[in-house]
Order: structure tokens, then sequence, then C-alpha cells
């Protein structure tokens, strides 16, 4: 009862401050007071409760990446891992890809694949197109309106030209029909002097889309990631050295005694590195046994197999070792082999102390020959402290491929794209830009151009 007079009482004050137009009078009159009240306490609750409830759906309304919050869409977000046929590592991409109204009804970007990729119109290659707009919407791409078709018949109205160098016929470069569109010129492969005819295709392209940094569009072999305190919804599995799936993130104690000496598959025999040359040097320091095309005895296919991969549990290293010693080119071998229980012995042009842990190689390039190599790669074997020191950093830091799709996407929706055209001395930024170098046994690593 008392509850019941205190409501009647703020009631009453409330009524005497608001009249009540919307009881009719006779009402009023055959009504008791109190229940008057009452009821004008329940209009007044129900109205308050569907004001707010339409100042809340007025919110939700908005995307969250415009919204007059100091809330960003990173403290929302989260990081799922996409399987990619074929391949030992993930996508890594954000879960909650908000597409504002913006993008979503931003007009679609069209790409023309001029040429082939090593022959074929699309593949499922991780590295190349699907047709359509499944490339972009199979990696959840945050902006995946690019469409990806092979018509040539539609070059005067898409948005872009992509030309693969490995497959780029010189003869066969179409004349420019509209000035706004952007010409790339893509490739994966480390730089070869003969890979066009120059005067013809300088002056011809917009942007560069290949492993280096300083391209336009960068598309790289990996990345390695933090974990930063929190793991991906979609734990995907991890091959283990001996074949077995498994999803652990921790990474035992190596058992390094039952390991002997490197591994080396390789199918390249003669490459612009001269690695072939240096492995032989190596050879008669250190125990390196060699699988693949160039070895005599010892061979396991498909080389990138989980059968394949299963031979490094019984080796204590692997020779991640490029074809080619160039600005920016690391590939496969090395990223790939981050996922293994092994150490990799790297052999490359790229900057790897900023792209991987520290810990997580050895840079052959840092030594003055590969009999000094040998001597220190012996050391580690013997050393149990010092070989599982090379592990540590895998608690901390994951390894994924990079959608690279993405961010081609993502860069032709930018405004700020500007349709510029490459500077007529490109085989100065294709060639020597690229700073490629080998190793001869009596000069050590040397440039090439």
């Amino acid at each position: 009862m008392e509850n019941e007079n205190v409501s009647t009482s703020v009631c009453r004050k409330m009524i005497q401050h608001i009249s009540i137009p919307y009881i009719p009078k006779v009402f009023q009159k055959n009504t008791s007071y109190l229940f008057r009240s009452r009821l004008l306490c329940i209009l007044l609750f129900t109205t308050s409760v569907f004001v707010i409830f339409t100042l809340e759906l007025n919110i939700y309304k908005y995307p969250l990446n415009i919204m007059p919050n100091p809330c960003t869409i990173e403290s929302l977000e989260e990081w799922v891992e996409i399987r990619v046929p074929g391949q030992v590592r993930t996508v890594r991409v954000k879960a909650n890809s908000w597409k504002s109204e913006s993008h979503s009804k931003s007009s679609q970007k069209t790409i023309l694949l001029w040429t082939t990729f090593f022959r074929r119109n699309f593949s499922d290659d991780f590295y190349f197109f699907q047709e359509g707009q499944e490339t972009f919407e199979k990696y959840n791409c945050r902006i995946s309106n690019c469409f990806v078709t092979a018509n040539r018949s539609l070059l005067p109205h898409v948005d872009a030209v992509l030309f693969h160098a490995s497959d780029l016929n010189t003869s066969d470069i179409p004349q420019r029909i509209r000035h706004d569109q952007i010409w790339i010129i893509y490739s994966m492969e480390a730089t070869k002097y003969g890979h066009f005819k120059w005067h013809v295709v300088s002056s011809r392209f917009n942007w560069t889309m290949t492993y280096r940094s300083d391209s336009d569009v960068q598309v790289r072999y990996g990345e390695i990631v933090p974990f930063n305190g929190t793991y991906p919804r979609i734990v995907p599995t991890r091959i283990n050295v001996n074949g077995t799936a498994s999803s652990s993130r921790s990474f035992p104690t190596r058992d390094h005694h039952k390991r002997k000496g490197a591994i080396w598959m390789v199918s390249n025999c003669r490459t612009e590195s001269r690695r072939e040359a240096y492995v032989k040097e190596l050879r008669k320091h250190f125990k390196v046994d060699v699988y693949g095309r160039c070895s005599r005895s010892k061979t396991c296919q498909p080389p990138q197999s989980s059968q394949c991969y299963g031979l490094l549990k019984k080796y204590g290293f692997y020779l991640s070792f490029e074809n080619a010693i160039c600005k920016d080119y690391v590939t496969e071998k090395f990223f790939n082999v981050l996922m293994y229980d092994v150490v990799p012995v790297v052999f490359g042009g790229a900057p790897y102390k900023n792209i991987a842990p520290k810990d997580s190689f050895i840079d052959a390039t840092q030594f003055a020959n590969p009999k000094d190599l040998a001597v220190y790669l012996s050391a580690v074997l013997s050393n149990s402290t010092l070989y599982n020191s090379f592990s540590k950093w895998k608690n901390r830091y994951r390894v994924h491929l990079h959608a690279w799709m993405c961010d081609l996407c993502e860069r032709l929706h930018e405004k700020s794209s500007e349709v510029k055209v490459l500077s007529a001395n490109l085989w100065s930024w294709w060639v020597p830009g690229a700073s490629c170098r080998k190793w001869t046994k009596k000069s050590g690593f040397q440039n090439i151009f």
C-alpha cells in the first residue's frame, strides 16, 4: 500500500501540469480519480518506451564506420582463417568485413584479363583469378565489388586491363581506347632481362603488381602476424611433419638429436642465383640431402604435399633457397616451411628481418662463405638450447597467405587512384631496380645487372 500511495502521489503531481484531452469527459465522470491517474502513468510509460526504441533503431541504421561514435570498426572486428585448396597455409581476413553504403552502392569495377595465366584464361590458383566476382567473394574481401572477365570485346568498357608478364606477347598489346583505364603489368616471378621488348612496353602501363614492396599493388607470397592475445574464430588444422593433422598452437621442445643435417627440395637445377653452386660447396662441409628433379636418387611428388613435407622430421634444417636473389623476392619456399618443425636456412634478397620474427630463420647470405655457414649449422644442431630457440616465436605468431586480391579491388575503388603513366624507363625499375645478385665460388655474392 505504501508503494501504491507513493506512485499515486507522483502521478497526481504530474496530472496537475498535464491535461488529458484524449480521455473522453464521459469516461472521466464515471471513473475514479485514482484509476485515471494510473491510466495516465501507463500512457506516459508506453510513450517513453516507444521514443527510446525509435532512437535505438535510428542508431543502428547507420554503418558503424560513419556513426558519430568514438568506437572504431577495429575494436569490433573478428579475424577468421579461410582454407585454400592446395595450400598448407590459410588466408587471414576480417570476419566483420563491413560494407558501407558507399561501398555497396559504388559502381562495379571490371577487370579484363588481356593475357592468360601460364596459358590458362582463368585459374583457381591462389595467385590468379576465377571468372566473375568469385575470387573476391571467396576470400571475404571488405570490398568485393570487382568483376573479372576475359572477353576482349569489352575493352572499351572495363575499368582495368591486366597483363601477366610471363604470357605477354608485345605484338598483341592493344591500342588504348580510353585513357581513364588502369593498365596493370603483373608478375610474381623474379626479374628477368628478357621479359619484354622494352621499347614496346614503355609508357604503356599505369600500375605494377608484383612481389616488390614498391609496386603499386604488392602481391606477397606470405605474411607473418602476431596473435595479439586473441585467436581467429575459425581455427584450421595444421599438418605436422609426420603428416597428421593437428590444431595445436604449442610447439614442444625438439628432440634435435634425432635430426641429421639439412634437406633441400628443388626442381630448378640451373638458376640465376647460382644456389646450386652454393649448395655444392656447402655439402663439402655439412650433410645436405637433395630431393626432387635435381637429385639422382631421392624424389618426392608432388613437391608441396604433406607427404614431402613429412620428410622434414628427419632433419634439423631446410634450405629455403630462392632461384633469384632479388629485392623483396621471397616465396613459399620460406613461408610454407615455417609451418613445420624445422629451421629454415634462407638464401634470397628479401629483408627477412623485417618480415619474419627474430630467430625464426638463419640467413646464408650473412656468412662469408658456405664453410662458415656449415660451421654455424653444426654448432646450432649440437646445442639443444640454441636449436630450440628457433621455435619459440611459433607460440606468438601465425603464418598466412596474403589476401592480395582484396588489396587490388579496394585500390581500384579508391577515389584517389590516379591513372598515372609509368615512367618511359620502366626497364630501370624492373631490372636494375630489382637489385638482383648471384653467388660464385670465386667472388661470393655479386650484382647481376
